[in-house]
């Protein structure tokens, strides 16, 4: 099950790139945790987008000869702003803004029309859920940063 989630991680990471195609020093990277926690970030340059699986595969009975598993990924968005001023309103609502449309669009696969499933690897999923903490006004008003936390929870109903 691991080279599961690791392979649907690994295709959420592309699926953001092909979408946003960041030039550097903005990046997408699959891992497993941050590199750095927002105290740390101080130094940090561009916009950096982790994707990374979370603890949480649910196996459940789908009907006679399937299961229903469900995958659960992590991805945290983070920009500092880096000028000395107060974080104006419009830097913020640009990102808040390409969250909601470069992010949330490249993984938003909702299995109403054949054409919009996520296929890899010999498996069809669908997005179960986005859900989206748009930004932490700590990071903001202590750090100046942008932090977005969003977690996606894939379905797949696979014959056993």
């Amino acid at each position: 099950m691991a080279a599961g989630i690791i392979a649907l991680c690994d295709q959420v990471a592309a699926l953001i790139k092909a979408e946003w195609e960041p030039g550097l020093p903005n990046e997408v990277q699959r891992l497993y945790e941050a590199p750095v926690t927002i105290s740390e970030l101080s130094s940090l340059v561009g916009r950096k987008v982790y994707v990374f699986p979370t603890n949480k595969l649910t196996v459940g009975a789908a009907s006679r000869g399937e299961d229903s598993l469900t995958w659960t990924v992590g991805v945290l968005c983070i920009e500092r702003y880096v000028d000395a001023a107060i974080v104006p309103a419009a830097w913020m609502d640009a990102l808040v803004e390409w969250v909601e449309n470069v992010v949330e669009f490249a993984v938003d696969f909702d299995g109403r029309e054949e054409a919009n499933y996520l296929i890899f690897d010999s498996r069809t999923l669908w997005t179960r859920s986005i859900e989206t903490d748009i930004y932490d006004v700590d990071a903001l008003g202590e750090n100046k940063l942008f932090w977005s936390a969003i977690v996606l929870t894939f379905e797949e109903v696979a014959e056993v």
